[in-house]
């Protein structure tokens, strides 16, 4: 016998990471971390917020959610006419410095994004993969041997993307900057031949072929 999230739906087995809710309800340890918790683990529910859980109703979770996601819906939606915004403005108006950041000469900052944004660049990695056939060994001499058979070496070229710094961001007249406390990573505009947009992030592609891709944190 399986149970259900009250949010997604989905069926929960028996060990299946979950926590009962007051009314006898159950919550699946994704939604469950994803909108009272710090993460979205889906192995496990921290014990103390099962714990609180438990007291609370579906009812009362089901609120809980729906108040979580206005909050979200009205933050995103702030962001995007804040960008739109920009469109139709000049940026030179709003232009300033950051304090402790070495801009470049004729260099002003526009616009500062308040979450951390990870930054990840495209990498390549070459692999050799061996194949041996059936083999047969024939002995000459002492410590001489002749080996028959066929050795096949196969090249394996894959493509990846590692993650190499995380920080807020900062939007220049001249470059994207992402800043943590043990640095600076900096993407300059003159490196920039086209974008590639996703829900959760964009994808620059520079002149030389490479892609970087700032992702915004879930």
């Amino acid at each position: 016998m399986s149970n259900k999230c009250l949010v997604c739906g989905k069926k929960l087995g028996f060990f299946t990471p979950k926590v009962k809710t007051k009314d006898g309800k159950y919550l699946c340890a994704y939604h469950a971390n994803h909108f009272f918790g710090t993460n979205d683990d889906i192995s496990t529910i921290p014990t103390d917020l099962a714990n609180g859980l438990r007291t609370m109703t579906s009812q009362q979770i089901i609120h809980e959610i729906t108040e979580y996601n206005v909050a979200e819906e009205k933050k995103q939606k702030e962001r995007e006419d804040k960008l739109n915004g920009y469109r139709h403005m000049d940026l030179s108006t709003i232009a300033s410095k950051i304090p402790g950041i070495n801009l470049k000469k004729n260099e002003y900052a526009y616009y500062a994004y308040d979450q951390e944004i990870n930054w990840l660049e495209e990498r390549s990695k070459t692999s050799r993969i061996n194949y041996g056939g059936l083999t047969g060994t024939i002995h000459i001499a002492k410590g001489l041997n002749y080996r028959l058979g066929s050795i096949k070496t196969d090249i394996k070229h894959e493509t990846y993307l590692k993650q190499i710094f995380n920080g807020m961001v900062v939007l220049t007249n001249k470059r994207i900057i992402l800043i943590n406390q043990q640095g600076v990573k900096a993407y300059p505009f003159t490196r920039l031949l086209s974008t590639i947009p996703y829900d959760d992030g964009v994808v620059l592609c520079s002149e030389s072929g490479k892609k970087v891709f700032p992702k915004f944190q879930e």
